[in-house]
């Protein structure tokens, strides 16, 4: 199983009007790409990590090539130029597959 996961940091604070409905808004984005069998958001509580969230994606097919589809599709670089870049203030992305 391939996933991608991006772990984050708002350029908004928690409650600041730009946060409101910013994570709910992402994760219905992300959820409606073709290439994303399941879409989980996380909230951080490890104080020793520096991001604040994760987004993991699951990809339906164990194949590197979809996920060179999922990060290649003209939606989801849309996502990128509308959303992640306007309100990510930094992000580490993981692209992992399952060995067992």
């Amino acid at each position: 199983m391939l996933k991608h996961m991006s772990q984050f940091n708002l350029k908004y604070a928690e409650g600041d009007p730009e946060w409101e409905g910013l994570l709910q808004m992402m994760w219905e984005r992300v959820s409606a790409l073709p290439e994303a069998k399941e879409v989980r958001l996380y909230r951080q509580i490890n104080p020793a990590n520096p991001f604040d969230y994760c987004i993991e994606v699951t990809l339906p097919e164990d194949d590197p090539a979809c996920l060179e589809r999922y990060l290649n599709n003209p939606a989801h670089d849309l996502f990128c130029k509308e959303v992640w870049e306007k309100y990510v203030a930094n992000q580490l992305d993981l692209n992992i597959a399952s060995l067992f």
